[in-house]
């Protein structure tokens, strides 16, 4: 006899947020390993509040493949959080919006831009909102 299994959406939800929240801890144990020192300024607290307003960013502008939240992330903890938003916030908004290209080439289009303006000085941008909406 056949037997049929069922999962319904509450199910699918809870592996969905047990798989985020892996990912979350994956995250932080990359930034203690790749950014020992600015990890450990930051603290585990706060390491863990930037890796979930990463979480949150990337989501709200369609950032969702793993290796592409990594780069972001890193992009992140590198210049700060304001980094994806200046010098040219209006670019990187539509670039973020573009319905079909993928997102690890929307990050990678940003990360460039920008390092190509910073032109390899090591900055680091702070003060952006930590609400992915306000950014707008």
């Amino acid at each position: 006899m056949r037997q049929v299994l069922v999962i319904r959406n509450a199910q699918l939800d809870l592996i969905g947020h047990a798989r985020r929240e892996a990912f979350a801890v994956e995250l932080v144990d990359m930034l203690v390993v790749d950014c020992p020192e600015k990890s450990a300024a930051l603290g585990p607290e706060a390491l863990k509040g930037l890796v979930e307003r990463a979480l949150k960013f990337t989501q709200a502008n369609g950032i969702t493949s793993e290796n592409a939240v990594k780069v972001f992330l890193a992009l992140w903890i590198e210049y700060g959080e304001g980094f994806p938003m200046i010098p040219d916030r209006p670019w990187a908004e539509a670039l973020f919006a573009h319905p079909t290209l993928p997102d690890v080439l929307k990050v990678a289009m940003v990360r460039d831009r920008f390092r190509e303006r910073v032109q390899g000085r090591r900055i680091e941008i702070h003060g952006a909102p930590a609400d992915p909406a306000a950014a707008g």
